[in-house]
């Protein structure tokens, strides 16, 4: 015999039909917190593992250009040379777009780690929760007015520099970010 649970005690992602007296309605929807949880789900349940469970660094050469990695299950794509002028405080001139704040950059002894906030209403439906910023840092980011915003910062120690403020230089990848699976098996099945 077939046995129901109550709608509001599970949890099902995608589902198209969920009605809103369920309290889990974000789930009929392709939302910024649904897609940027499945990579961590999947990868961490598998016994990956970094230094940080915040994310890991994708770049593996550190001659590329690039430097991509996952942070909090968003992936993200910047160029060394771009991450330098932002923490060196050089300004580029392109003024082909506005700054953006959605992920920043800091260096701590000597370690540029990239940081983002994740926001949400506080108590409100976590399929709702999205990555803070806007491609305008000049432009107001306040949030609607009522609202407990409920904030979490995620950081990833991304890359190694030498020299001192204003003069720093790309001196490697923190490899201690890097993905590890351990203990990883795929069943590829039987043919």
């Amino acid at each position: 015999m077939a046995t129901n649970v109550l709608s509001n005690d599970i949890r099902i992602f995608p589902s198209s039909r969920r009605t809103v007296s369920s309290g889990h309605y974000g789930d009929n929807f392709v939302t910024e917190y649904n897609l940027s949880s499945i990579i961590n789900k999947l990868l961490y349940q598998a016994g990956a593992s970094t230094n940080s469970q915040n994310g890991f660094l994708i770049t593996t050469n550190p001659n590329d250009d690039n430097i991509e990695f996952n942070i909090g299950g968003y992936f993200v794509t910047a160029p060394k040379s771009a991450i330098l002028n932002a923490i060196n405080n050089n300004s580029s001139g392109g003024g082909e777009t506005s700054y953006q704040n959605f992920v920043t950059f800091s260096v701590a002894d000597n370690v540029v780690s990239a940081s983002i906030n994740i926001i949400g209403d506080t108590g409100s439906e976590e399929a709702y929760r999205y990555m803070e910023g806007s491609d305008d840092v000049s432009a107001s980011a306040t949030p609607p007015s009522g609202t407990d915003q409920d904030r979490t910062n995620i950081t990833l120690k991304i890359m190694r520099v030498s020299g001192s403020p204003s003069t720093y230089e790309f001196n490697g990848l923190y490899t201690e970010s890097k993905l590890r699976l351990t203990n990883f098996a795929i069943d590829d099945g039987t043919l």
